[in-house]
């Protein structure tokens, strides 16, 4: 309709026009588009020092061939690597130690969970490997990216180094996508679970708290130090309350880390793929 059929005066301020009587004045808010700067390639990252990776292995099972093979294909003297093995997993938790005996950028965690799919034990193991590994101070890493004995590389170590550092002030998070009330009910994210003897049991619904921008996608994830040290150390009542939320949600490291880094100083960080296929 023409701008002058909207001449009523708003009801909260006189002075200004919102409408009339079968029209209304239409507004969009809110934030804009996030368009993310282009990410740059492996090609060579000229004088910059390379970047080194402590990779999180989170384990399971008995496959300790299969991670061997993993780590070899990692394996290099800049990088780390920190294991957690499944607290049911005594025959893995035993031969991985030996790997400890013989590289000094191997640890093994002695605090073990059991680590159940969609458990919120999963996320509390994640940011227990994350801080202890912020917590070794021989350990000069730039970022963390977490691994299952599953994983296996497609590509050389030196590139994945040469990309990391051609973008090292970068996040890697791969997101759900645009459907935000379709990702919300699919994941279960305004229920309330509770982890009890390996299984995550609905008791009830809740509000999820109000100004929060929430995203979540894959659990596969590569983070830069700065995040990794905010999320694992801050007091910010954002990353407090969040953490206070996920400790009672199915599937939270499909969503803890997405919401933090959306929310937080780092969202201009976030890049919207994890690096795994």
């Amino acid at each position: 309709v023409a701008e002058s059929m909207c001449n009523m005066p708003c009801s909260g301020d006189p002075h200004l026009k919102c409408g009339d009587y079968l029209h209304i004045n239409i507004y969009q808010t809110g934030l804009a588009k996030y368009v993310p700067s282009a990410l740059k390639g492996h090609s060579s990252a000229g004088n910059n020092a390379p970047v080194r990776i402590a990779f999180i292995l989170t384990v399971n099972g008995r496959a300790i061939r299969q991670l061997k093979r993993l780590v070899k294909a990692l394996y290099h003297k800049d990088h780390f690597f920190f294991i957690h093995v499944d607290s049911r997993q005594d025959y893995l938790f035993r031969e991985v130690l030996r790997l400890e005996d013989h590289f000094s950028n191997i640890q093994v965690s002695r605090y073990r969970l059991s680590t159940i799919w969609g458990g919120a034990s999963l996320l509390t193991i994640l940011l227990h490997c994350m801080k202890q590994v912020l917590l070794i101070k021989s350990w000069n890493w730039d970022f963390i990216i977490n691994l299952s004995e599953s994983d296996y590389p497609i590509k050389r170590n030196d590139e994945l180094v040469r990309f990391l550092t051609n973008n090292r002030e970068r996040n890697f998070l791969k997101s759900h996508g645009h459907d935000t009330n379709k990702f919300l009910q699919k994941q279960g994210l305004d229920r309330t679970f509770l982890e009890c003897e390996t299984h995550m049991w609905r008791i009830g619904e809740r509000r999820l708290p109000l100004g929060i921008r929430v995203d979540g996608g894959s659990d596969w994830l590569c983070l830069n130090r700065n995040f990794v040290d905010y999320v694992v150390n801050s007091q910010d009542q954002l990353v407090i309350g969040l953490k206070k939320v996920y400790s009672y949600t199915l599937l939270p490291a499909e969503s803890f880390f997405h919401t933090v880094l959306r929310n937080s100083r780092f969202c201009q960080t976030f890049t919207d793929n994890n690096l795994h296929v």
